[in-house]
């Protein structure tokens, strides 16, 4: 029958709240569980899985019936009868004390976060020693700190930083604690012959019972056969796995549906901030060129699906996303700067840095900041504020490793992989210019971005600024002045000029017949110029920067959509009119573009020939 067994204190043993402490840091709790649980997904992908990997996140609240039934069949009132013992100061099981004294109420929820991922490898090899990173059961579950993730397991492979450390993330989550751990997998030399195992773990404070110590560890599952006995608990087998999972009440998996389910009980984690966590770490992901490495997201809560990851939904990560698109450009365009960047001595190519300058009105100050995104394998490790001068133009960037050196970034990474460190300890076996190599590409980067925001300030970009320099040299003939050629005297008055003020940014909606751009412009007169009304054709463009293979601009069909009741539409993207002194004219325009696509709106106008 399945119960807990708690693990006895020894000197290679650490207290259950020392082994988080590596992943404490400027990360949120949401965050660090969301990166840990993704990594692991993505990490895992069956090699003859030809789509992505899918990613479901799900939340429901446990009450009446259906608590009392999980709480029976976790055994969770051993563990409260065990909490006497624990240290009353110790905070790292406070909130999980609370929900103890409660499992026997029907009214007080108890929350639980289900994760599971499907197409990936589960949680095969051999479930009671490590071997190598095929023994994925024991790496995960079983083992206290060690991690067999960075081994090769090919030439191809690279060394992907995982810490033992990071299954902490899922503890780190739950209240009581408490991890479970449900997996189906292929059969291997290490399986013997089963295809499905579940057992759970507690990672408790530190406390001491009929003078024995105890860590904290504890496991949750069968008893442990003869022969493995230095293992206090063996994972349920197959069908006894099925079975205890839904004797919990959570639906079971299909045989053939490989992969891993992770439930964590009391995490009370609001579905919105995992959403949001997502689209923050993982939006790179999603634009990913190769189709099996873009994951599919699922956001559950209380049954119903509330959200996918669409990128494109956030503004906030708009500049960053077309940093992205221009990853294998060769041309930037305006207010865009690719770089090439070298560190080192012999100059080495460490990566791609791209710029783009925000309009001084127009920075969206929700998170993620005016920063440079550095981005490795399709996370985001941090969003570095410090490479800009927060007293310049605001701009953001991305920074990607070059395939070359990215296994050095790789051990540059803490446990919670949130930047890269150049004095990091497993760097020193790398080579003898590892450190410096980091050191310097994120110098390099530092200085390239500042001097891109400093030649911001000499020679503004914004589109409002663009669009009037623009039409100023487009209409300069229209208001000048009869006669003969001008004179280069100074003197002389300045010809007349229109101008066009661009009211809104451009913006991108998704609709039901796909995406569309659109964008609104002001034109009007100057007060200088001496005609009352000026007879004008308006005409409306929009080309494609980059699109999504990487090419040069094409102008691609648009439609002027509202414009003055006085306006005569003469085509799709054509209006004459009449503009009038001291009366400011509005033209609406949208076109249908591709996701991929970097697009500039133009206006021209010009005096009707009537």
């Amino acid at each position: 029958m399945p119960s807990w067994d708690f693990l006895r204190h020894g000197p290679a043993i650490l207290p259950a709240s020392n082994m988080a402490d590596p992943l404490s840091g400027t990360l949120e709790t949401t965050d660090i569980l969301v990166r840990e649980a993704v990594q692991n997904s993505l990490d895992e992908r069956r090699p003859d899985n030809p789509s992505g990997v899918r990613v479901r996140f799900e939340r429901l609240v446990l009450l009446g019936d259906a608590k009392a039934r999980f709480v029976k069949h976790l055994h969770l009132e051993s563990i409260a009868e065990r909490t006497s013992f624990f240290r009353s100061d110790n905070r790292w099981f406070r909130q999980g004390q609370t929900v103890l004294d409660q499992i026997d109420d029907p009214d007080a929820g108890l929350p639980l976060l289900i994760i599971s991922d499907h197409g990936t490898n589960g949680l095969g090899g051999s479930w009671y020693r490590s071997q190598s990173r095929a023994d994925r059961f024991f790496n995960l579950v079983l083992s206290i700190a060690g991690s067999q993730k960075q081994a090769k397991v090919s030439d191809g492979d690279r060394a992907l930083g995982s810490y033992g450390y990071g299954k902490m993330a899922f503890a780190m989550s739950s209240s009581l604690r408490t991890v479970i751990y449900y997996s189906t997998f292929l059969t291997d030399p290490g399986t013997d012959g089963t295809r499905c195992r579940a057992m759970a773990c507690g990672y408790f404070p530190y406390h001491t019972m009929q003078d024995t110590d105890y860590a904290g560890q504890a496991y949750f599952g069968a008893p442990t056969p003869d022969d493995h006995h230095h293992i206090l608990r063996s994972p349920l087998l197959d069908d006894d796995g099925h079975r205890w999972i839904d004797a919990l009440g959570l639906p079971t998996r299909a045989t053939a549906d490989t992969g891993t389910t992770v439930i964590l009980p009391a995490a009370d984690l609001a579905m919105g901030d995992i959403v949001e966590s997502c689209h923050k770490w993982w939006w790179p992901r999603a634009f990913d060129t190769v189709s099996s490495r873009r994951p599919t997201f699922e956001f559950i809560e209380a049954g119903a699906e509330i959200a996918t990851l669409v990128p494109r939904s956030r503004p906030a990560l708009h500049p960053f996303i077309d940093c992205f698109k221009l990853l294998n450009a060769t041309d930037a365009g305006r207010g865009f700067e690719i770089k090439r960047v070298t560190a080192g001595q012999h100059r080495r190519n460490v990566g791609r840095l791209i710029l783009r300058a925000l309009p001084e009105d127009g920075v969206d100050r929700d998170d993620p900041a005016a920063s440079v995104a550095l981005i490795r394998e399709g996370l985001v490790i941090r969003y570095e504020e410090s490479f800009l001068h927060e007293d310049k133009a605001p701009v953001v960037g991305i920074f990607i490793p070059h395939g070359d050196v990215m296994n050095l970034f790789i051990l540059s990474e803490p446990p919670a992989h949130d930047e890269w460190r150049h004095n990091n300890h497993r760097l020193l076996d790398a080579g003898d210019d590892s450190a410096d190599l980091i050191r310097l590409t994120k110098n390099r980067i530092r200085i390239l971005t500042r001097d891109f925001q400093a030649r911001q300030m000499i020679s503004p970009s914004s589109d409002h600024a663009d669009a009037a320099r623009f039409l100023q040299k487009t209409l300069g003939s229209l208001f000048r002045a009869p006669g003969g050629p001008r004179s280069k005297s100074r003197r002389k008055p300045k010809r007349p000029v229109a101008f066009v003020i661009q009211d809104h940014k451009p913006s991108r909606h998704e609709t039901e017949q796909g995406m569309v751009d659109r964008a609104t412009f002001t034109i009007a007169i100057s007060d200088n110029v001496p005609d009352t009304t000026v007879p004008v054709r308006i005409t409306v463009n929009l080309s494609v920067l980059v699109d999504a293979d990487g090419g040069r601009k094409e102008q691609i069909p648009c439609e002027i959509v509202q414009h003055g009741e006085s306006a005569a539409k003469t085509g799709g993207h054509e209006v004459t009119a009449a503009l009038v002194q001291g009366d400011h004219y509005v033209v609406t325009a949208q076109a249908a573009v591709h996701p991929e696509w970097r697009t500039l709106w133009a206006v021209t106008v010009q005096k009707d020939a009537e």
